[in-house]
């Protein structure tokens, strides 16, 4: 059945395809191995814990105020979680368990099929696409309770979309690839509007005589992503899906690392206002007062709670919302005015993060006692990477 639904949705007819069937019958295999032989659980640990989720008692009893007044993070995940907290009170780790697993099918299946469109060998296709999915890593992904593997899910299957919009000239594969990236920016802060008008730009560049087509298949979702940041505009008077997350990465990433005599004197002159050195999320929130920034009491539980029925503080309180405007503030500055001091202070360190191999970050740890998972990780490593 899901074979049948992913013919028809992805090339329109139905053919035998046993390729297909074979990467879907191994990364079955491969997932009950890893289940019972490497007994790899479903780590939903996140849930209470993460600064980008919402206190779970909030999305149990007020899931849809509290998801509309989200401002530090897209709100998609988030109602994800609160739907399945809803519905499966007791059992909520296993829904979410099983939704991953459905994900990892449609992953395997969207990149033996991109890989089928594209004319790879079908030997050659099943043996990547295989190895891909039963990768160790790609296993600790699936099994992380994060919005990373939906993310790169529906990126996949964009691909597909958008390979055959480029060749075949469809308007309804174009409309589901800009859909699909509308998703990913309802999931993931990273992926804003901006990245979202720089790809249909590219592609409008790269495709010049169809650039009116192109723009039929974007509108509607970029009208969808635009809703969004007007909402947060209304309400929090910032155009933004993402301010807090990116409020704390330029204070960490830009203002932290000027020189202290350098950072010392633009305090002085009052260029910025030295927030930076307050740490990110302080939960006594009278450290913020010198900055002019003060606790305000609106009524909505998620704005107003300090820390969650968890114990863990409140990445959605309001303050931290106006604290991130004021370090977006000061690192704007100094990224006008010492760009190239950045630059040297920080370059090098995001060059090598960005090439940092996913299994040496936290939180891999998943079958880190286990000598059965530790022997396989390392030898996949050896052989294939």
């Amino acid at each position: 059945m899901i074979y049948s639904w992913f013919q028809k949705l992805f090339t329109g007819h139905a053919r035998n395809n046993s390729n297909l069937y074979l990467v879907a019958a191994i990364f079955c295999l491969s997932r009950a191995v890893y289940f019972f032989y490497f007994n790899i659980r479903f780590d939903a640990s996140p849930l209470p814990q993460f600064i980008q989720y919402i206190d779970p008692q909030l999305l149990r009893q007020h899931l849809l105020q509290s998801v509309y007044y989200l401002h530090s993070q897209p709100p998609l995940f988030n109602l994800f979680l609160g739907v399945g907290l809803h519905f499966f009170p007791q059992h909520y780790a296993i829904f979410f368990h099983l939704t991953y697993i459905v994900l990892g099918l449609m992953f395997t299946i969207s990149l033996f099929l991109i890989m089928q469109e594209i004319g790879v060998i079908p030997l050659v296709n099943v043996l990547l696409t295989s190895l891909f999915m039963i990768s160790p890593i790609v296993v600790e992904y699936e099994n992380w309770l994060f919005y990373e593997y939906p993310t790169a899910v529906i990126l996949t299957l964009s691909l597909l979309f958008l390979y055959r919009f480029t060749v075949h000239k469809k308007i309804r594969d174009g409309f589901i690839f800009f859909l699909l990236l509308a998703l990913t920016v309802y999931i993931r802060g990273m992926l804003s509007l901006y990245w979202f008008l720089f790809v249909a730009a590219s592609l409008s560049v790269i495709n010049m005589r169809a650039w009116k087509e192109i723009v039929r298949c974007c509108l509607i979702p970029v009208l969808l992503i635009l809703a969004l940041y007007v909402k947060n505009f209304m309400v929090f008077h910032t155009f933004s899906i993402s301010d807090v997350q990116i409020g704390i990465n330029l204070a960490s990433t830009v203002t932290s690392e000027l020189p202290e005599n350098i950072a010392d004197t633009l305090i002085a002159q009052k260029k910025i206002t030295g927030l930076y050195k307050v740490s990110a999320f302080n939960t006594d929130l009278s450290a913020y007062r010198p900055y002019g920034i003060q606790v305000r009491k609106t009524g909505i539980p998620l704005l107003d709670q300090e820390l969650k029925s968890t114990g863990w503080f409140n990445e959605h309180n309001l303050i931290y919302l106006d604290a991130a405007q004021v370090n977006i503030r000061d690192a704007s500055y100094v990224l006008r005015h010492y760009p190239w001091l950045v630059l040297k202070q920080r370059g090098m360190v995001l060059w090598e993060n960005y090439f940092l191999p996913s299994d040496e970050c936290a939180p891999f740890y998943k079958g880190g006692d286990s000598g059965q998972w530790r022997g396989w990780d390392d030898s996949f490593k050896k052989i294939f990477l």
